[in-house]
C-alpha cells in the first residue's frame, strides 16, 4: 500500500494510455470524487444498505414469498394410502390392495 501511494501519478496511471492521454476519464471522475469525498460516500452506501434490510424485513413482515413458484409434483409419495389402477379393462371392481409395513 505504501509503494502504491508513494506518488500521485501511481493512481493518474491507472486511466491513462501508452501515449499519455487519459483512456477512461468516467473512471478517474467518480474515483477522484470518492477518494476526495469518503465519508459522503460511506454515508451513501450505508443508507444504501440500511434502505434493503428494511425492505427484507418488510417483506418477511407481511410474509411475502419472492421465489419462483414451482408446479405440484406427481408421483412421488410423503407416506399414507396410495391408490393406482391395477387392470382398468378387467371390469368396473374397485380392488384395494393393501402393502403392510413391518
Amino acid at each position: 500500500m505504501k509503494k502504491n501511494q508513494a506518488t500521485p501519478q501511481n493512481f493518474i496511471n491507472k486511466f491513462l494510455d501508452d501515449q499519455g492521454l487519459m483512456k477512461d476519464a468516467a473512471g478517474y471522475h467518480r474515483s477522484l470524487s470518492i477518494a476526495m469525498n469518503p465519508d459522503k460516500f460511506a454515508k451513501y452506501f450505508y443508507e444504501q444498505g440500511m434502505a434493503d434490510a428494511t425492505d427484507d424485513v418488510t417483506r418477511k413482515i407481511k410474509n411475502i414469498n419472492m421465489s419462483e413458484r414451482k408446479a405440484p409434483e406427481v408421483g412421488t409419495t410423503s407416506g399414507g394410502m396410495q391408490v393406482k389402477a391395477v387392470n382398468p379393462d378387467s371390469g368396473r371392481n374397485l380392488k384395494i390392495r393393501s402393502i403392510k409395513r413391518v
